[in-house]
């Protein structure tokens, strides 16, 4: 299962790449906005400080309007993976642009409809936002199992990349369903590696290795 860092800072980015478990960025309007500025820098600066995808979001409400952000997207380095948003003009989108071999992920998925209709016009991800859908009070890992089943059934090449993770248990889930990848924030990074008993354990050794030495 692959990680990718839910940030658009490259400060961020740096630290979380320490742990050498990150396969990539997926950043938002709204994560871009917070670091100010032209994107398009920022952008091209995280693509060089990872090995794969950058993910980047188109910002149109109108089918051709996201088709001509997604080729200026897709210009400024060529692990730019165009997030289109899963909604009637983002599939027409979607579609245009898996003809010209532009890749996409299928961003804001909220159903298994989209996630199938995604699929069908040759989006390279599709992207539940589980932590969205729990806060409305549905279950966002019953669509990321839902999504699964389907694409095996009718073998879709789509990965599966669950967003908007919120909790371990979102991310734990997601890889026992075997998931293709994960988005997550660094503070949430920080807490996969972490666990009471280990802290306390360690401690406790530490604690004894020093009593011994004197």
């Amino acid at each position: 299962m692959q990680i990718y860092l839910d940030s658009a800072d490259p400060a961020e980015l740096e630290e979380a790449l320490k742990m050498r478990v990150v396969d990539g960025v997926v950043t938002n309007p709204t994560l871009l906005a917070r670091i100010g500025g032209d994107p398009q820098p920022i952008l091209r600066e995280l693509a060089e400080m990872v090995s794969g995808p950058v993910f980047a979001s188109v910002t149109s409400l109108e089918g051709q309007g996201m088709v001509a952000e997604a080729h200026a997207l897709a210009q400024i380095h060529e692990r730019i993976v165009v997030k289109i948003p899963c909604m009637p003009a983002g599939v027409t989108a979607m579609a245009e642009l898996a003809e010209k071999r532009i890749a996409v992920d299928a961003t804001l998925c909220f159903s298994l409809p989209q996630a199938l209709l995604a699929a069908k016009v040759g989006a390279h991800f599709v992207s539940p936002m589980v932590g969205r859908l729990d806060e409305v009070g549905q279950d966002g890992l019953t669509l990321v199992g839902n999504i699964l089943t389907a694409y095996d059934q009718y073998q879709f090449k789509t990965r599966v990349l669950v967003d908007s993770c919120r909790t371990q248990t979102h991310v734990a889930e997601a890889a026992r369903m075997g998931a293709d990848g994960v988005v997550v924030s660094l503070q949430l990074l920080r807490d996969l590696a972490s666990h009471p008993l280990s802290a306390k354990g360690q401690w406790e050794f530490a604690e004894s290795w020093r009593k011994g030495q004197n």
